[in-house]
């Protein structure tokens, strides 16, 4: 078997590939875990650090208003700079509106710790908001408190990212259709009924599924009830 010449990759391989040890290297100097993510929305795979961001970023990807996010290369705690200087936010977030949203991260636990830091946080929160008015953005500081309530929201959506990215590579034409067809009577069916229709691969079935639960098509009680073959989908009205 001959070697893969390099210079063939696809560029979707080149969108799945992180380099890994470059990031480990860095996070010797913070107390923050690395994420490693396969994000859907973004078609790529993509370094979160911190648990915080990762949490926040995972539950953007089922924001029908979002239609993609950046995520900076260093860290929420290093200061990122644009070529003119300016710091920017640890994600830039794109909507589909148009509009453009800057992102921090910080628990609001570790404010309330670091008093002396107070003012030095209110210093830089005010700078980024000044450099994202400069370019068109609105800042928004992103905390724990934000994610209270949310715990099923966020399991529901990462089991939902995975099922795309198994599926990343295939056609889904063909379930995605029969999903449709199914629920165009209006009628609420459950996920195990749609996977388990003759003909229906499974896997692909899920893939569709979760892909139109990420642009808005269908709908199913994600904040209060884990995703299984008992939770019911319908679509969403136009």
């Amino acid at each position: 078997m001959k070697a893969s010449n390099p210079s063939r990759r696809t560029a979707d391989q080149l969108t799945h590939r992180t380099a890994v040890f470059p990031l480990l290297k860095q996070r010797r100097q913070h107390q923050s875990n690395i994420w490693f993510f396969e994000s859907p929305k973004n078609c790529e795979r993509i370094a979160i650090h911190s648990d915080l961001a990762f949490m926040h970023l995972v539950l953007l990807e089922g924001d029908p208003a979002v239609v993609r996010y950046q995520v900076e290369q260093l860290n929420s705690h290093a200061a990122q700079e644009t070529p003119n200087g300016d710091e920017r936010a640890a994600a830039t977030v794109y909507m589909r509106d148009g509009a453009v949203q800057w992102w921090d991260f910080q628990r609001e636990q570790q404010s309330v710790r670091r008093r002396g830091a107070f003012t030095q946080d209110c210093s830089s929160g005010a700078t980024k908001a000044a450099a994202a008015i400069a370019a068109g953005a609105a800042y928004h500081v992103k905390t724990d408190q934000d994610l209270m309530g949310k715990e099923i929201l966020f399991d529901n959506w990462l089991t939902l990212c995975a099922l795309m990215s198994r599926c990343r590579n295939q056609f889904l034409g063909r379930e995605t259709g029969v999903m449709l067809n199914a629920l165009a009577t209006g009628q609420s069916l459950r996920l195990g009924y749609l996977a388990d229709l003759p003909g229906i691969d499974p896997a692909l079935m899920h893939g569709a599924v979760a892909h139109a639960m990420q642009s808005g098509v269908i709908f199913s009680n994600l904040a209060t009830q884990m995703l299984g073959r008992s939770s019911f989908l319908s679509l969403v009205p136009q």
